[in-house]
């Protein structure tokens, strides 16, 4: 089994560095939950934080993150946004 992570630090320290993301790569704030997505050019103070085009569906709540945090390791691998979002939103990714 492969572990992804994404590149990832406190708020503080993705300013204070304000590295430019890849095209496509992800940067996650531990502290706040926040995700961004690079596009090659933008600085990360630039970047706007991801947010999700469409609601998460209904029951997509804090139900939801406590059934996968609560389920036996490993966890089930999610392969579809919605899931993903819920997750990268509750900072459980």
């Amino acid at each position: 089994m492969k572990t992804i992570l994404l590149r990832r630090d406190t708020a503080a320290r993705w300013a204070a560095f304000n590295v430019t993301l890849g095209q496509g790569e992800p940067g996650f704030e531990m502290d706040s939950g926040k995700l961004k997505i690079g596009d090659g050019n933008t600085p990360w103070l630039e970047l706007p934080y991801f947010v999700p085009e469409e609601p998460l569906p209904p029951g997509g709540s804090d139900e939801a993150v406590l059934a996968h945090i609560n389920s036996e390791l490993p966890h089930p691998v999610y392969d579809d946004g919605p899931s993903l979002i819920l997750l990268y939103e509750n900072a459980k990714v």
